[in-house]
């Protein structure tokens, strides 16, 4: 498996930055994927409600 780097160093700088458009289309993909399944509001409760 590969393993990208997909942040900068500062981890208060946690934006995303791509370098490559096919690695961008793939996270944006996967990411409207699991907004579909429902499982991206399942982590988002899971973390980030109280």
């Amino acid at each position: 498996m590969t393993e990208h780097v997909f942040v900068k160093v500062n981890p208060q700088d946690y934006r995303p930055v791509f370098h490559s458009k096919a690695i961008r289309d793939d996270f944006n993909y996967g990411l409207a994927q699991i907004k579909k399944n429902g499982r991206f509001k399942a982590i988002y409760d899971k973390y980030l409600q109280k």
